[in-house]
């Protein structure tokens, strides 16, 4: 039984620590949200990345046709498209 005990507790802490990094994580993501809007006034790049984000799901739900089936890909760098578009392509 103590076995037991034991594997809820760390169990249960585990999951409180998930809970607190995920909460970090959403703070950082919002943080940055904030640094990037507010340096688009002295950067061109963040200025284009914040407009190029607006509505951004509202626009996919107008331009994407539910009714088919879409396969996301997602390349981090012009490198891993150009290793990727033989699959796009087929």
């Amino acid at each position: 039984m103590s076995k037991l005990i034991c594997y809820l507790t760390v169990f249960s802490a585990n999951i409180n620590h998930k809970k607190h990094m995920l909460f970090i994580y959403n703070l950082g993501i919002q943080f940055y949200w904030i640094i990037i809007v507010m340096s688009q006034a002295f950067n061109v790049k963040a200025k284009a990345w914040v407009k190029g984000r607006k509505n951004l799901f509202q626009k996919m739900k107008q331009e994407v046709n539910s009714e088919k089936q879409h396969i996301w890909f997602h390349f981090a760098s012009l490198g891993e498209f150009e290793q990727g578009r033989p699959v796009i392509e087929k």
